[in-house]
């Protein structure tokens, strides 16, 4: 399958991403910045898959996970507003913000 090359000026347009962001990703490696004659091209689908991997089945995290994860946050949370480092009404705000959270994971 050919590589589908397109212009830096074309991928900043289509990805909604800045220029230097794509000359920094390719100076770490995490994409390959082509060279033709004067212009410089990147491949569609590997800066797509960049932008959005899809993950294996094996990658995701379970239900139980998820909930596990949020408990453990909620007690850590609970934790700090007892000892004074956040304040109740901040507590109660991100208590609801994590139990929506979980609600939209779980829900998937």
């Amino acid at each position: 399958m050919d590589k589908e090359l397109i212009s830096i000026d074309k991928a900043v347009e289509l990805f909604g991403i800045s220029r230097s962001t794509l000359y920094r990703w390719a100076k770490s490696g995490k994409i390959n910045i082509y060279k033709i004659g004067w212009f410089s091209r990147v491949e569609k689908n590997e800066l797509a898959h960049l932008l959005n991997p899809t993950l294996k089945a094996e990658d995701r995290l379970t239900k139980n996970q998820i909930s596990n994860i949020i408990n453990k946050t909620l007690d850590d949370l609970k934790e700090r507003m007892e000892k004074g480092e956040i304040d109740y009404n901040t507590y109660v705000m991100i208590f609801k913000e994590m139990v929506v959270l979980e609600s939209k994971l779980l829900n998937k």
